[in-house]
């Protein structure tokens, strides 16, 4: 295989993800949301896949300090994540590995569509958004892929 072709399969695979994400422009700053792990499934690990960015493309950096992330499921139960350093349950953080890119863990339970509310600030821009988009956030039941 060429390799050129290689990193086209690869390129390929790793955008598809990103494809699903949901993108809201708020003032200079656009916030693209998804889930780490799509299509997500009950009972299996994924988290928040967050990217901020200027209008221009630029990362935008340490913006967990100043926003709070609130998981809502299908049933209107509400999650609250800090961007608090802990690196643990109900926190998230920026990727280690890609600046203006923010994430968490986590297990969801319920099958439906789930949404996530990004508020706070960033800079002087006040953010108060929420993504629900069918496409990004609706959860299947993981029991379709049981095997017994």
């Amino acid at each position: 295989m060429s390799k050129l072709l290689r990193l086209a399969i690869l390129a390929l695979f790793t955008l598809i993800p990103a494809l699903a994400h949901q993108r809201i422009e708020v003032g200079n700053y656009v916030l693209i949301c998804g889930m780490r792990n799509e299509p997500s499934y009950t009972g299996m690990r994924s988290g928040l896949d967050l990217s901020i960015r200027t209008k221009d493309g630029t990362p935008v950096e340490k913006a967990e300090k100043s926003l709070t992330v609130e998981l809502i499921s299908p049933t209107g139960s509400k999650y609250t994540y800090l961007g608090d350093g802990q690196y643990g349950p109900k926190s998230f953080w920026e990727s280690f590995s890609e600046k203006g890119k923010y994430l968490s863990d986590w297990v969801l339970l319920t099958p439906g569509l789930w949404k996530v509310r990004v508020f706070g600030q960033i800079g002087e821009t006040p953010i108060d958004v929420t993504f629900d988009s069918p496409s990004t956030f609706t959860v299947k039941d993981g029991k379709a892929l049981e095997l017994r």
